[in-house]
């Protein structure tokens, strides 16, 4: 059996957003939707929560998953995650636990689906990779500062966006991994790939402003806008129902017609 681990590390002390993985997103805790995406796997077997914070604990626990309290010393501001994904592991093998693969998914990333948890699993597994990260195209005009302290494009040429060679930024949300390749100090193996999401997905809760889209994002609904047109009737029902979509922006449109 592939024993499937899923970590989601959960620190109470957040300077952004105070509290932020256990204050309410469209009325659950932000922490809440990692959790359940996670345990809505096919392939997951266990699901735990890396916290030094009794009131985060508290929040997973209610939401189906299992908690492991940190030290202080892999609490601070300063500590990577590897470290603290590590001790998880090594908590849970003296409980004769052994986990084959290993993902660790932030409790930032509440867009995170099931879907694209499952995908990047399957995608290591199938590949028979040692890692996978979801990443998301971020193309853009960009600039670095050389030695000198001028700015200097790091573009060839000046191109439309889509025209400009794909350049690829970490999103956080997922990166799994298989057991043997991760330690105290990594969790990526040498051979990685990445797994290209939206950037709906992609969204992680680092300011106010990442809240708010994430916020409307998971508020957005699908809205269905029967029509008919034909010679007996006109097309006046058609015309009014695609001036209602043009004022609709927050929600998804989509057109049914008979024929």
């Amino acid at each position: 059996m592939r024993e499937v681990l899923v970590v989601i590390p959960a620190r109470g002390g957040s300077k952004g957003i105070p509290r932020k993985n256990i204050r309410l997103m469209n009325g659950e805790p932000l922490i809440s939707y990692s959790i359940k995406n996670a345990l809505q796997s096919k392939y997951v077997n266990k699901v735990v929560v890396s916290t030094d914070d009794e009131e985060i604990a508290t929040v997973a626990s209610r939401y189906g998953a299992e908690v492991i309290m940190r030290s202080d010393d892999l609490s601070g501001d300063n500590v990577p995650l590897d470290p603290v994904i590590y001790d998880v592991i090594k908590k849970l093998e003296k409980q004769n636990y052994f986990p084959m693969y290993v993902a660790t998914i932030q409790p930032t990333s509440p867009l995170l689906s099931t879907k694209v948890i499952d995908s990047a699993i399957d995608k290591l597994i199938s590949e028979n990779l040692d890692t996978v990260l979801t990443a998301m195209d971020d193309r853009h005009l960009s600039w670095n500062v050389d030695e000198s302290g001028k700015y200097v494009p790091k573009y060839l040429e000046r191109l439309n966006r889509q025209y400009l060679p794909s350049e690829f930024r970490e999103t956080g949300g997922i990166l799994v991994s298989r057991r043997d390749a991760i330690n105290e100090n990594s969790r990526i193996g040498e051979n990685v790939q990445l797994l290209v999401i939206s950037k709906e997905e992609g969204v992680d809760i680092d300011s106010e402003m990442d809240w708010w889209v994430a916020e409307k994002l998971l508020r957005k609904c699908r809205i269905v806008i029967r029509v008919d047109g034909y010679n007996e009737i006109g097309l006046g029902h058609v015309y009014r129902g695609i001036e209602l979509a043009n004022r609709i922006i927050d929600h998804e449109v989509i057109f049914l017609m008979n024929k």
